[in-house]
């Protein structure tokens, strides 16, 4: 008899504190860049070592009756069907000038074939660009953003609907 699968929600819940709760999770494919010249840039084909898995998570303070949003960006830490161990890679706050950019796009995928042979789909789908902001943060650099491909476009409207109700406006 095997195990039922470990969804992404159940592995995010297991590194939450009481609270926090998970508004939204995304399956994403993170975009890989490289710049040929100073003012060139050329997207990479996804592969699946770059799978990502994002997840919007409020905080709420009971005291101050106040909610606070952040991305986790993780990283499946084995493709495992029954299990979903997450390494946590990056944490976003929502701040008043963080901001996504969404672009329908056709993405090149490597394939792994059964035979050892390698080679590109191109998939429709969505490219997804989180800008972090860094108002409250007084940072003296700019965080970098982060651009991730998608096919899934009702957890993406989901995802992209939380980030904009968590974000802290001033």
């Amino acid at each position: 008899m095997s195990l039922p699968a470990i969804t992404a929600e159940e592995s995010f819940r297991g590194m939450l504190r009481a609270t926090e709760s998970i508004k939204a999770t995304l399956d994403v494919v993170m975009h890989r860049h490289v710049v040929t010249t100073e003012e060139d840039e050329v997207q990479l084909p996804l592969r699946a070592e770059d799978t990502r898995i994002l997840a919007v998570v409020a905080h709420k303070d009971d005291r101050h009756d106040f909610e606070q949003g952040s991305i986790f960006i993780c990283i499946p830490a084995n493709h495992d069907k029954t299990t979903q161990d997450l390494d946590v890679e990056r944490i976003i706050p929502l701040l008043p000038d963080f901001s996504t950019t969404l672009a329908q796009t056709k993405q090149s995928m490597f394939h792994h074939g059964h035979v050892k042979r390698t080679s590109h789909k191109v998939v429709s789908g969505f490219s997804l660009t989180i800008h972090p902001g860094n108002t409250l943060l007084d940072l003296e650099f700019d965080l970098e953003p982060a651009s991730f491909f998608t096919q899934d476009v009702k957890a993406l409207r989901l995802f992209v609907k939380e980030c904009r109700e968590l974000t802290i406006t001033e």
